[in-house]
């Protein structure tokens, strides 16, 4: 008699478990204003910002670098998760409104966009999910390089969207390995033992 196996989708590198890195350390901090479980890089504004309604910010070190989490309540699980990726990209390039420096400009290089996961679902305990990466150049006294991550989650009727931004060296068309080594592991890092709560 043979069994049936069912092939899972890996998670994408950026969104696994977490793993500490030197010089990366993050604090977990559960966040009841939006409730979420979030690690949230040491370096980075100790207390967040939560003068939006629904959001809490953190800002990073570099222009453009930070972590904002909003929540919706009272969402139809009929609407397109993907809009809520897609409205910052069409408003703000890419970048996260709350995270866009004063006389700054955003301008998308890159943004490549999932469809709901089956695995990213059961590994965050959502009903549906949407994630998207890119890479945003932030155009103010200089160019600043970010590379965002954005997290779109519904359970029930209940949606979060989580976007990080991290700076990054690695231009359009860097080598996969070199972007994980670089950048994801710092995404995974945050956002690698995220939970909605």
């Amino acid at each position: 008699m043979t069994g049936v196996t069912t092939e899972s989708t890996p998670l994408p590198r950026w969104l696994a478990p977490r793993l500490p890195i030197d010089g990366w350390q993050t604090n977990q901090q559960t966040v009841d204003a939006v409730g979420v479980g979030v690690a949230v890089p040491d370096h980075w504004s100790p207390q967040p910002d939560t003068s939006m309604p629904g959001t809490v910010v953190w800002h990073g070190v570099f222009p453009g670098e930070g972590l904002a989490i909003a929540r919706r309540d009272g969402v139809d699980p009929d609407d397109d998760l993907a809009t809520w990726i897609l409205a910052d990209v069409a408003l703000t390039g890419g970048c996260h409104p709350a995270l866009l420096p004063d006389g700054a400009t955003a301008e998308p290089r890159s943004w490549f966009a999932d469809d709901d996961d089956p695995t990213v679902d059961e590994h965050l305990d959502v009903d549906e999910s949407r994630g998207a990466t890119g890479l945003v150049a932030i155009v103010g006294q200089r160019t600043e390089m970010v590379r965002g991550y954005v997290v779109v989650v519904r359970r029930d009727t209940t949606a979060w969207k989580v976007t990080l931004q991290v700076s990054s060296a690695c231009l359009v068309g860097t080598d996969d390995d070199l972007v994980d080594s670089n950048d994801h592991v710092r995404a995974r890092a945050v956002l690698g033992d995220l939970a909605f709560i």
